[in-house]
């Protein structure tokens, strides 16, 4: 161990914060105060550090770890932070939790319809910013950070009049300072209904304050 990076190379950080390329999720140690994980990419895997030459030991990659700050996660523990809110009047529900992604569902009817009988598109926004929203947060230590939206687009590529849609929400990008999520949303039929993309920004509580 050199200077307490566990990957015993002072040069490492830096390469794998310059290879946040395609999916990878890619996590240094000294991220672990925001993240609580590390993922690294088999990339890395016999490759050397640019700054020490010291090739990264098969041991130290890690592959498809959970992205959550809590390792215990469990759905039940969202439903309260939903009381009261527009996401229980609209009946939306977190349904599943996976290492690197989260999915909800919300209801199609006159609570989310609009004018001509269809799913509102504002509707299908609340869904990707609420589950977009929720996974920002649940990788962050809630007692040092909190997550704020900076921007959200979507595009309605479908509309359905009836029946439940399924939100999916997974990382682009999972920064230190800046967070970007994709939601896909899909009809009963696995239909795609709607893409959007959230930017959320991760704040120190005291900044917020």
């Amino acid at each position: 161990k050199t200077g307490g990076n566990p990957y015993g190379c002072p040069g490492l950080k830096r390469r794998l914060q310059a290879a946040r390329v395609r999916r990878g999720y890619v996590f240094h140690p000294i991220e672990k105060e925001i993240t609580g994980n590390f993922f690294v990419y088999q990339y890395f895997q016999g490759k050397e550090c640019g700054i020490c030459k010291t090739a990264i030991p098969k041991g130290l990659i890690k592959k498809h770890m959970s992205i959550w700050f809590r390792k215990d996660l469990r759905i039940e523990q969202l439903t309260h932070f939903t009381k009261n809110t527009m996401s229980e009047h609209l009946g939306m529900e977190v349904t599943e939790i996976g290492e690197d992604y989260l999915k909800g569902t919300m209801p199609v009817d006159h609570r989310t319809h609009q004018p001509a009988g269809l799913l509102h598109g504002g509707a299908s926004v609340a869904l990707a910013e609420t589950l977009g929203s929720f996974g920002a947060a649940l990788t962050v230590d809630h007692e040092k950070f909190v997550c704020v939206g900076l921007e959200i687009n979507a595009n309605h590529v479908r509309s359905t009049r009836k029946g439940l849609v399924t939100g999916t929400a997974s990382p682009i990008h999972l920064g230190t300072t800046t967070q970007v999520w994709d939601i896909r949303i899909h009809d009963e039929h696995e239909r795609l209904l709607c893409i959007s993309r959230l930017t959320v920004a991760i704040l120190h509580k005291k900044e917020h304050h």
